[in-house]
């Protein structure tokens, strides 16, 4: 038996569907790391569908302050990382982003952290309540931080476009 075997057999149960998640990420992390013109109501597409996988979640009250405590930390450390991406206002609904490696990486790791979770459930499922204290949080701490960077160019483009 081949000490890669493990990992072959997990990636070998994987759903088609998820390989499909992980190239539309892989496509949208390629796109951001050039010059886009970004259509502004477009920018909040990623951020809620990152915090609809929480939907079916049975969250408990400490649970529930941790998500908050991760959202609001995913916000701000997302709102901050992207003042210093240069926005131009191209016109009333658009504005052109600087390429840049954090959008793919970000996802990158987002998918990588979800598939773990994904496979241990899979694999463990007695273990499976555990681990949504920690998915949850983890999955809003994203969201947070594609919200932030969401609320940051479009705070940017507001002002740019009042100008």
């Amino acid at each position: 038996m081949s000490r890669f075997q493990p990992a072959l057999s997990a990636f070998q149960g994987t759903p088609v569907w998820v390989w499909a998640v992980l190239c539309y990420l892989l496509i949208i992390g390629i796109m951001a790391m050039h010059k886009r013109v970004v259509y502004v109501p477009r920018l909040l597409i990623t951020p809620i569908l990152i915090f609809g996988v929480l939907y079916r979640l049975n969250l408990s009250e400490t649970s529930v302050v941790l998500t908050f405590m991760s959202l609001i930390c995913g916000y701000i450390v997302g709102f901050f990382l992207t003042q210093k991406v240069p926005i131009k206002v191209i016109n009333k609904g658009s504005i052109e982003i600087a390429g840049t490696y954090t959008t793919f990486i970000t996802l990158m790791l987002f998918f990588c952290i979800k598939y773990a979770f994904g496979y241990l459930k899979a694999t463990h499922p007695d273990s499976a309540f555990w681990y949504i204290f920690f998915e949850a949080p983890v999955s809003v701490l994203f969201s947070g931080y594609f919200l932030g960077a969401a609320s940051s160019y479009l705070y940017r483009w507001y002002i740019g476009r009042n100008r």
